[in-house]
């Protein structure tokens, strides 16, 4: 499966915040679909890119999805002044 992380981001902001889309179920799978790509390193294949950043390819953004699977709120790019 591929998707783009910024559309996936847009639904889940939808489904959660948004009273017109509001709706639990679809987002707890546009949850549950985001964390398989957050744990790209698995033996299931979710790839989630951002423009041209891919983590088999993008040392950072490999280590971005790490984080966000680690339940941390980085946000992208990320910021190394912290």
């Amino acid at each position: 499966m591929r998707i783009d992380e910024n559309l996936l981001n847009e639904l889940l902001h939808l489904t959660t915040n948004d009273e017109q889309f509001q709706h639990r179920g679809l987002s707890n799978l546009l949850q549950m679909v985001a964390m398989m790509g957050y744990r790209h390193r698995s033996a299931y294949r979710v790839v989630l890119f951002n423009d041209d950043h891919e983590a088999d390819f993008d040392d950072e953004y490999a280590e971005y999805l790490d984080l966000k699977a680690q339940g941390h709120n980085p946000t992208w790019p990320l910021d190394r002044d912290c």
